[in-house]
This record gives structure tokens, C-alpha cells and sequence, in this order.
């Protein structure tokens, strides 16, 4: 039986997102949106 060429078979490259949360973030606050309106202008 072949092996595809597809196939992940590197084990000893990190994942990127290891220990970081994932998924939606939390909403901004109206403060925050302020501080940010009042940055960009």
C-alpha cells in the first residue's frame, strides 16, 4: 500500500496557536469604542 503525499509527517514543527485561546472575542466596551474614535481622529 502507498502512502499519500499529503500526509502531515513533520512532528517536530510547533503548532502556532498552541496555549492561545481560541474563538470569538469578547465585545468592545463604550469606553473603548470612544478611546478608538478619538485615536483615529
Amino acid at each position: 500500500m502507498e502512502m499519500p503525499e499529503n500526509t502531515l509527517s513533520s512532528p517536530k514543527r510547533q503548532v502556532w496557536n498552541a496555549g492561545r485561546t481560541v474563538g470569538a472575542k469578547r465585545a468592545l466596551k463604550p469606553k473603548q469604542i470612544w478611546e478608538i474614535r478619538f485615536y483615529l481622529n
